[in-house]
């Protein structure tokens, strides 16, 4: 798999994670001393670019509590309406990476 799959494919991972981050933080809103929990996309992202997609024993990260930062529901959607459109953007271009490699090796479909 090249670099360019592998970082695709993390990046995809970093998407889910922040996906169940921010879904807990909805289920919790409120749930007494539940802590708001965020998942740094771009520092995740950073750090398999660092790596030049070397991703072998990488792992997407783990959700971080956000101490003394409410859950707020609007602050929430908004988070996981640009999340879907991260995944959307995501996974439109891994199809389109893989229709340029299937052409390319003749087999378009």
């Amino acid at each position: 798999m090249e670099a360019v799959d592998k970082i695709l494919s993390k990046a995809l991972d970093v998407i889910w994670s922040k996906q169940e981050a921010v879904a807990n933080n909805i289920a919790n809103a409120d749930t007494p001393g539940y802590v708001r929990q965020d998942v740094d996309f771009q520092s995740a992202i950073d750090d398999i670019m660092q790596n030049e997609g070397n991703t072998d024993n990488w792992t997407a990260p783990e959700a971080l509590p956000q101490p003394g930062v409410p859950v707020k529901l609007e602050n929430e959607t908004a988070e996981l309406d640009e999340n879907v459109e991260l995944y959307d953007s995501v996974s439109k271009i891994t199809a389109l990476r893989m229709q340029i490699l299937n052409s390319s090796l003749g087999s378009a479909s």
